[in-house]
């Protein structure tokens, strides 16, 4: 048995959480796995729990991590220095810990610099999302079909990044390994920086007299009625 903590009990860590819990390992994996959550948020915790995202609630990060064989942090990027400050003195020997931001070379910078050299690092970002936010979204197939992208810092050990192929396998995505820095380029090309030019257009657009009957009118996928929900929904460009 695998025994995962994830921190942060939003979309995507209860979404992992449940496709972990309802996935079938891999052939010739045997990795049953029991999840532990905590978010700062009770609501949060008590609603991944209630909708079987996890196992079992912890009450405090030391709690949640106890016993934790692998460490997803599931939190938004600015959340991620204090956490891992906070993680470092908590964490287990031999744990993997990973994220899923969607910016990687400041969260592995930060891995680096805070986490004791006795557990491995592999950043991670699903490349999905939704517009809805939050445990109450959470979908076990969100994962499935989509890229994974991993990050390793240069001293993870093979182990790690086996396990975390293992995992990605279980949630139906497919593990992409990439360098940090050539991964925020991409995601800015294809997701941030689309998400702040539909932010701006809807915001020249909406000084309109007529806007507040404009997006009743328009069918879905149709113009600006598709940037408007992008504009109005920034899970779907900032996943973690």
């Amino acid at each position: 048995m695998v025994r995962i903590a994830i921190i942060g009990m939003g979309l995507m860590g209860a979404s992992l959480g449940m496709a972990l819990r309802s996935s079938n390992a891999p052939p010739g994996h045997d990795t049953p796995v029991h999840i532990t959550g905590y978010d700062q948020d009770r609501q949060a915790t008590r609603t991944a729990h209630g909708r079987l995202a996890i196992d079992c609630p912890a009450r405090s990060l030391a709690e949640a991590v106890q016993h934790a064989q692998v460490v997803v942090v599931a939190t938004p990027v600015q959340a991620m220095f204090p956490i891992f400050r906070d993680l470092a003195p908590l964490l287990p020997e031999g744990a993997v810990v990973t994220d899923v931001a969607s910016t990687k070379a400041q969260v592995c910078a930060w891995a680096r610099d805070l986490l004791p050299e006795h557990v491995d690092f592999v950043g991670g970002h699903p490349m999905a999302g939704k517009e809805q936010a939050g445990a109450g979204a959470a979908d076990p197939d969100l994962f499935k079909g989509a890229i994974y992208c991993l990050t390793p810092l240069a001293s993870a050990r093979p182990p790690a990044l086996e396990m975390m192929e293992t995992l990605v396998a279980m949630t139906g995505a497919s593990p992409y390994y990439i360098d940090p820095d050539e991964h925020d380029a991409c995601v800015a090309g294809i997701s941030h920086l689309p998400f702040v030019l539909s932010a701006a257009l809807v915001e020249v657009t909406s000084r309109s007299e007529g806007w507040k009957r404009w997006p009743t009118w328009l069918p879905p996928g149709f113009g600006i009625s598709h940037v408007w929900r992008r504009a109005m929904s920034p899970c779907t460009a900032i996943s973690a």
